[in-house]
């Protein structure tokens, strides 16, 4: 009996304790932005993300590297992996990872150099009988958002995730797997939204046939995605919530407006005015009211009046065709009532769209490579009239071969022919000298990329990230 009540008290400690955390532990991203970019690797998983303290277990073995524990969650461990001098080599790295495979079903390995300036994450996808690497890079000093997204991801929340119980090997592998590899969760919106076009598609008015309404409303879904990913990022009025604010409060106006038109007469108000602004017709929708000056003179056109300063408030000219009048819009008089626009922003708002603040970890992570996946989905399905997405991750593959390759090439002719021809360019910056450093930014300084089929523009943004990360490299 002594032993039972012993027992008894110790679970209801335990789950008092795992209350008490989930109340407390909230995320906070500038907290995790100031543990990352210090490389405080506990206090960014145990007190941050919550993950649990290191286990007192033998370390795994690695020559010429120092190994420790930083944390743990439902018995996958984090291990920091230092080094005196550069991080590994890439197929080292993965030796390393195999080597400590071997002895957990799942880890996370974190690479720093001997300076602490430079750090890889390694995680490894199992597929059948092989390990799909992924890597993240961050170089001290960067701005780091998007590795600071996955991070965010890591984010545990114990009485969501496991509620008074310890959190299981499956369900730690799931976080890692959501927050590190997102192609998961990408898909799982593209088959969301497609069930919204779907729905939405009928309610179009003013177009003459299903395959024009399915066409528009695309149109329409690719453009709020784009803004919904500005928004997300403060760049809209320096509102997260932009789209939802507006309807909410244009909706709002809409409805007073009905009260103005009882009191008014032809469209003149009571004071002899004809203020738009306070007699707008109750048949006006937010498509009209509000989308249209946004999408065509907000977004683009530079110029700004008055009014449209007092509608739209502070959004940035973005000069791009996205936002001008599509061949639909310009042939035919289209309405779109507002049910369409709360239906497509529920579904946006179940999904975290790479925020740095407010982050909910347990909804899916969306990366600007979203838009690219759901294009490429819907070209696919016209392959019989001759269009083509190339998907992005064939298009990195290929920058960063192509890119990489040629300057690994030019830095043997400037080493000589007997030189050792490094793997990859993070490998050659990291054993690279000042002079070496300056010959490659030379190099860099007079590459040109061109895509002279270019169409979406995918493979000039991923030869933009391509060198922007060797810039990165190079300038730390």
């Amino acid at each position: 009996m002594r032993y039972s009540g012993r027992s008894k008290l110790t679970s209801l400690r335990g789950a008092a304790l795992l209350n008490w955390r989930a109340n407390i532990m909230q995320i906070q991203p500038e907290n995790i932005r100031r543990a990352f970019q210090n490389f405080s690797w506990k206090e960014l998983f145990l007190e941050q993300l919550g993950w649990s303290k290191p286990r007192p277990f033998q370390m795994p073995v690695v020559d010429g590297a120092n190994v420790r524990e930083v944390a743990h969650l439902g018995q996958i461990p984090v291990y920091e992996i230092t080094t005196n001098g550069a991080i590994p080599e890439t197929q080292t790295r993965r030796d390393i990872h195999a080597q400590i495979a071997k002895t957990t079903a799942d880890c996370l390995l974190i690479f720093v150099d001997g300076s602490s300036t430079q750090t890889v994450w390694l995680w490894a996808k199992r597929e059948k009988n092989r390990f799909a690497y992924r890597e993240s890079v961050y170089v001290r000093g960067q701005n780091g958002d998007l590795f600071l997204s996955k991070i965010a991801a890591l984010f545990v929340d114990i009485e969501s995730v496991a509620g008074d119980a310890a959190v299981s090997a499956l369900q730690a592998g799931s976080i890692l797997q959501n927050a590190l590899d997102v192609s998961k969760i990408t898909k799982k919106f593209y088959r969301e939204f497609k069930e919204v076009q779907l729905e939405i598609a009928p309610l179009i008015e003013g177009l003459p046939d299903d395959k024009s309404r399915a066409r528009y409303t695309l149109v329409l879904l690719h453009r709020l995605m784009f803004i919904y990913f500005l928004q997300k990022r403060s760049f809209i009025d320096n509102d997260v919530r932009y789209l939802e604010n507006k309807l909410e409060t244009v909706g709002t106006q809409l409805a007073a407006s009905a009260v103005c038109n009882v009191e008014s007469t032809n469209g003149v108000a009571d004071d002899g005015t004809t203020d738009a602004a306070s007699c707008v017709p109750t048949s006006v929708t937010f498509f009209e009211a509000f989308l249209k000056p946004l999408f065509f003179q907000g977004f683009a056109k530079p110029e700004r009046s008055p009014q449209l300063l007092a509608l739209i408030g502070d959004v940035p000219y973005l000069n791009g065709g996205l936002f001008l009048e599509h061949p639909l819009e310009i042939e035919y008089s289209i309405g779109v009532p507002d049910i369409v626009f709360e239906k497509m922003l529920g579904v946006f708002s179940d999904y975290d769209w790479y925020a740095t603040d407010g982050r909910d970890t347990s909804r899916g992570l969306l990366s600007p490579e979203l838009l690219g996946f759901i294009f490429e989905k819907f070209i696919n399905d016209q392959k019989s009239a001759g269009a083509y997405y190339t998907p992005e991750a064939l298009t990195s593959y290929l920058c960063e071969r192509t890119v990489e390759d040629l300057i690994l090439d030019e830095v043997k002719i400037y080493a000589g022919t007997h030189a050792r021809r490094a793997a990859s360019v993070f490998d050659l910056i990291g054993h690279a000298d000042k002079s070496l450093c300056h010959e490659i930014w030379a190099r860099l300084s007079t590459l040109r990329v061109l895509d002279p089929a270019v169409g979406s523009g995918a493979f000039l943004v991923a030869a933009f990230y391509t060198l922007d990360s060797i810039y990165s490299q190079l300038w730390s």
